[in-house]
């Protein structure tokens, strides 16, 4: 998921740029190859994505600052637990499909922080592993995670004052959620393709987005303050679009990885150490709506898995 829904979101991080320090601000020069001599794993590994790979507030701030990329995020766990010999990650907060072939201009809180290049300028012909975390910001999937949000369980207004928020995406029948899904699935089968354009010899590994939400018919509120029926919308629009997703994977001749019932259980209603997406409470280190440091740990481990079973 991007960094870029709701006024929550908007506030939460001009709070943390303020602890962090306007000068970093400067810190937009492209993060360089880490190269490992004589890696025993793939030669060239690139990590691909948007804030679910790049793990924002997980752990210490490398490369663009406006991509809010994380040094322990899960494709670097990912490129030491290999062992490969050159590993290049360009994954960045907000970036949508168009972001793979197009530059991005990055910005939070309205302050432009940089222009980043499109992130498939990194692929060459020796690639041997690539993986991608994508299609959350096409949805709009914090939209529907933020956009929630209800402060009031009495229905005295639209959110955040008490009414569900799922009139305000299915009108007239039409489910605003389902039409974004159908629309990003061509822009993610044309994504996948040119990857393999670029990149022949590559493994391409499609990794979903993980169980956000608790499984059924009850929230948490006030612990996340959105109504039962609100989060169970939310929890279904999240598994049709890991649906799509691992339907573009398989068309498209990639391998999909699931990180969806791993996660189970590990939603933001749970407590402490046993929660990998954090809220209003930060027991693990990460961004709101986010996966945080204890959630990168176990997507490497499946990544990992998934790479040396394949």
């Amino acid at each position: 998921m991007g960094m870029q829904a709701g006024g929550s979101v908007r506030a939460v991080t001009a709070l943390v740029a303020a602890v962090l320090g306007i000068t970093l601000l400067a810190s937009c020069a492209p993060e360089p190859p880490a190269v490992r001599p004589a890696g025993a794993g793939p030669a060239r590994y690139v990590a691909l994505g948007d804030s679910s790979a790049a793990g924002p507030f997980t752990g210490p701030h490398i490369g663009p600052f406006g991509c809010f990329r994380s040094s322990v995020n899960y494709p670097h766990l990912v490129a030491a637990a290999l062992d490969v010999r050159t590993f290049v990650d360009v994954s960045c907060g907000n970036a949508v499909l168009e972001h793979l072939t197009e530059p991005q201009q990055t910005e939070q809180f309205g302050i432009p922080t940089g222009e980043v290049p499109a992130q498939l300028d990194v692929l060459t012909a020796d690639t041997e592993l690539v993986t991608i975390s994508m299609g959350g910001n096409d949805v709009k999937l914090p939209d529907v995670v933020l956009g929630c949000v209800n402060l009031l369980t009495i229905p005295l207004g639209p959110p955040p004052f008490g009414q569900s928020c799922i009139p305000k995406y299915v009108q007239n029948g039409v489910d605003a959620f389902d039409a974004n899904i159908d629309a990003a699935r061509t822009r993610y089968l044309d994504a996948l393709s040119e990857i393999r354009r670029r990149a022949p010899r590559a493994r391409v590994l499609v990794v979903g987005y993980m169980a956000a939400f608790p499984q059924g018919d009850r929230g948490c509120w006030p612990v996340v303050p959105a109504l039962d029926q609100d989060v169970v919308y939310a929890r279904q629009k999240l598994e049709a679009m890991n649906q799509m997703i691992e339907d573009v994977a398989s068309a498209a001749g990639a391998e999909y990885v699931d990180i969806y019932e791993p996660s189970r259980g590990h939603d933001v209603c749970q407590d402490g150490a046993t929660r990998w997406m954090n809220f209003l409470q930060h027991d693990s280190p990460g961004f709101v709506a986010h996966p945080n440091a204890l959630a990168h740990r176990a997507f490497a481990r499946t990544v990992v898995d998934a790479v040396r079973q394949g």
